[in-house]
């Protein structure tokens, strides 16, 4: 007999010798493409980072043709796989015929999405969500140390930001791993919210210590959007079965905790940078101090209101750009990548819309990021949505659904690679709840 409170998920099923190899290579694959250390890769190889991207894609093929028998059921099942592996790839592939250019480069790399999703449920289906698990866990302890990295030595990333076309600082804060620090906050939400529905023994110390240290993690990384959305999972979070849990006293006990932890932190947080406002380097070239400051101070705007914050200007200036385009062509867009071969060309604009609604809306039609809204949106009436967070005790497909929708509107979340590895696990969760949860030990 298994002792209680050890909580386990596995998958129907044996694998082989060389099947096992198999997945253990794939688990390694998956961490390279969470945290963003195939990166790293690049410089070792003395080769550019597209053709690490392009031997990774290589894998994802090699990993579907050896698993096909559990590829071709999944991809029929239902209506909502489908009808995601026809927004994933087949709709995309389609405006190609009308694209302002071809871009095989583009093209491979909707291709690595689309495989990589694919592959991470079938991964999941076969070895259960504890090696998930240790997956996700793994990768949130190497993103805190490229965090860390970044932050004290953020020259180490200049070889990899040489290969990136971009630098080893970005607008004043240090990237690391993701390259991007909203990337990187971006990415630092979705494994979280992946994380912690897979942890288990969730106590109230447990839960309380992951908010706190979750929110500091989303608060150092100086973007604004980024605590706003932390915000967001956390109340969520928190609220997970409200009713039970305030008759039990957790959700006044968790709540207070984080309040206080919170407070104290911004209190002291903003004593330390009041007391190096002195130091040249803060302006300088080290823009993440001002960024951390005004977080802590409750100020997300730069400026004294919203319209003074000239990067918002900028951004609401190149989303009304892409409306007013979307609105002369709004059935069939302008064709696959068009957003991007305009910005290069700077023919229509030259600024993202920050909005991956918007860039679907130009690239596809009107039509395409109201159906993956639909989609995205269904997964919270999914029959057994209340089973499966019952027994992961956490509303996580909650805290997924919110998350992605806002992403979807306010960024670019869907160019991410951490989004694929997230929504596989999730879908997997949804369509093989029964067998992943049938050898639950308690």
């Amino acid at each position: 007999m298994t002792p209680k409170n050890k909580n386990t998920w596995s998958a129907r099923g044996k694998l082989n010798a060389g099947d096992s190899i198999l997945d253990k290579f794939f688990f390694i694959f998956l961490i390279l493409n969470a945290t963003g250390l195939f990166r790293f890769i690049a410089p070792v190889l003395g080769v550019r980072i597209k053709y690490v991207s392009l031997a990774i894609l290589l894998f994802n093929c090699l990993y579907l043709v050896a698993r096909s028998k559990h590829v071709f059921p999944f991809l029929l099942h239902g209506w909502r796989t489908p009808l995601l592996a026809f927004m994933l790839l087949i709709w995309p592939f389609l405006t190609i015929l009308y694209a302002p250019a071809f871009d095989l480069r583009e093209v491979g790399l909707q291709l690595y999405f689309f495989t990589l999703f694919t592959a991470t449920v079938i991964y999941i289906r076969l070895n259960g969500l504890t090696a998930m698990y240790h997956m996700l866990t793994l990768s949130l302890v190497i993103t805190v140390i490229g965090m860390s990295l970044s932050m004290m030595a953020p020259q180490l990333f200049e070889p990899v930001a040489n290969l990136a076309n971009t630098r080893a600082v970005q607008q004043g804060r240090p990237i690391g791993f993701f390259m991007q620090p909203n990337r990187l906050v971006l990415s630092l939400c979705l494994l979280f919210v992946a994380w912690f529905a897979l942890s288990p023994r969730k106590t109230v110390i447990k839960e309380t210590a992951a908010v706190i240290v979750f929110l500091g993690l989303v608060l150092l990384t100086g973007s604004r959007a980024g605590v706003l959305v932390g915000a967001g999972i956390v109340s969520i979070l928190l609220f997970h079965n409200w009713p039970k849990r305030i008759l039990q006293g957790r959700l006044i006990i968790t709540g207070t905790l984080v309040v206080v932890c919170v407070a104290i932190g911004v209190i002291g947080l903003r004593i330390y940078l009041t007391s190096i406002s002195g130091e040249a380097v803060r302006y300088s070239n080290f823009d993440l101090l001002a960024r951390i400051e005004s977080i802590a101070s409750f100020k997300f705007v730069q400026g004294d209101n919203i319209t003074d914050d000239k990067s918002l200007k900028q951004r609401f200036s190149a989303q009304a750009k892409y409306m007013e385009y979307i609105c002369q062509k709004p059935i069939l867009g302008y064709g696959f990548h068009s957003s991007l071969y305009y910005r290069k060309k700077e023919e229509r604009f030259s600024l993202s819309a920050h909005s991956q609604a918007l860039t679907y809306a130009f690239e596809y039609g009107v039509f395409y990021p109201a159906v993956l809204f639909f989609l995205m949106a269904s997964f919270y009436w999914k029959r057994g949505r209340r089973f499966i967070q019952h027994n992961l005790n956490t509303n996580c497909i909650s805290q997924f659904v919110a998350v992605i929708l806002v992403l979807f509107v306010y960024t670019s979340v869907m160019e991410h690679r951490v989004f694929y590895i997230v929504l596989g696990l999730f879908w997997a969760i949804l369509q093989y709840q029964k067998p992943l949860f049938a050898q639950r030990k308690l």
